[in-house]
């Protein structure tokens, strides 16, 4: 059984996890253990703040160093605050109780001390579970950060769709068209900031950045299971592995035939006086090579010429040897096996 959440791997599914550990290291560890001690003292503590904290303070002082795509990097600032947000409902520390607003007040404390608010803006305090608009929102930005990467599987790569694609792309384009619907008339600087603005907001950055066509353009044109999809795509990458092979033994060896000099149907159709042509090139071509057969059989010439090519030919598939070795480890690495990648899938069928 294949997931189908790892066979077109999705930038959302990671970005958190990013915010979770990539900085972690470079956290403020002094200020860390005096708020964990504090929350030790004053609420019996929590294991997951001084963690937290780690990564909190790491991301603040490393802001630039998480990197996707170009709309990422353009609303980092919004996909921290809602790993923030995400961070404080899973803790239970969202809620309006004197811990929640001690946790509230030491995260913008951090992020005043860093001078964090000339890159970025703390909105998470503003961020509501109390109805769908924060949900909203979130999928909003998770669609954007996704479009490239699905692009490049479905129009680039030209794979299938698995049916999860489809139906992910399908609402995640109607929630689109819903939210611009309920918010051209919403003004740019509501007062319901909670209520109203944080998914019209995103909405309207998305639509600067895409626009609604460019996002229309994403359609799947054959959608299948996820497992007929990893077969599909197996096959495509084998036979394109095949046909690199194939053009590297084809030039590793200069005597052998290449590929481009076959003809195609329509060439061997050729006219009379292609055909006249043809033998006016080839007589003269015949004679010059009888000579030379001549020359190669008969006198001490052909044994020179035996010599050097037998020569340049163990060297030549000695030098080709090595480069196809490369070639096929490259494609070990990147292309052969679906299960490493671009793809990311850990399947393998049984034997």
């Amino acid at each position: 059984m294949v997931d189908p959440t790892i066979l077109h791997p999705l930038n959302s599914s990671k970005v958190y996890n990013v915010f979770e550990l990539k900085n972690i290291r470079n956290g403020d560890k002094e200020k860390c253990q005096e708020l964990y001690q504090t929350m030790e003292r004053q609420y019996q503590g929590s294991d997951s703040i001084d963690f937290f904290c780690q990564n909190f303070t790491g991301n603040l002082q490393n802001y630039e160093n998480i990197n996707f795509n170009e709309f990422f990097d353009q609303f980092r600032c919004k996909f921290l605050n809602i790993w923030l947000y995400e961070y404080l409902v899973k803790e239970k520390m969202n809620l309006t109780d004197t811990k929640s607003a001690f946790i509230k007040g030491k995260i913008i404390e951090f992020w005043s001390k860093y001078n964090f608010r000339n890159k970025c803006d703390y909105d998470f305090i503003y961020y509501s579970d109390k109805n769908n608009d924060y949900d909203r929102m979130k999928k909003m930005y998770e669609f954007a950060l996704n479009f490239e990467k699905l692009n490049f599987f479905i129009k680039t790569s030209n794979d299938p769709c698995t049916t999860e694609d489809e139906k992910y792309i399908q609402e995640s384009f109607k929630l689109y068209e819903e939210v611009e619907s309920e918010c051209k008339s919403e003004p740019e600087f509501s007062s319901e900031y909670n209520t109203k603005r944080i998914h019209c907001d995103a909405f309207r950055n998305i639509d600067n950045f895409y626009s609604k066509s460019k996002l229309s353009e994403l359609k799947c044109t054959t959608t299948m299971s996820a497992e007929e999809a990893l077969r599909k795509i197996q096959e495509k990458e084998n036979r394109g592995l095949h046909q690199v092979v194939f053009r590297e033994i084809t030039s590793a060896d200069p005597y052998l035939g290449s590929s481009d000099n076959q003809l195609s149907p329509s060439e061997e159709a050729s006219s009379p006086s292609d055909s006249h042509n043809a033998m006016a090139i080839t007589f003269p071509f015949l004679g010059v090579l009888s000579l030379f057969y001549s020359l190669y059989k008969f006198t001490p010439v052909g044994s020179l010429i035996n010599s050097r090519f037998m020569g340049s030919k163990i060297n030549n598939f000695n030098i080709n040897e090595g480069e196809h070795e490369l070639l096929e480890n490259e494609f070990d690495h990147d292309h052969t096996n679906v299960s490493v990648g671009e793809h990311g899938i850990g399947y393998h069928p049984v034997q």
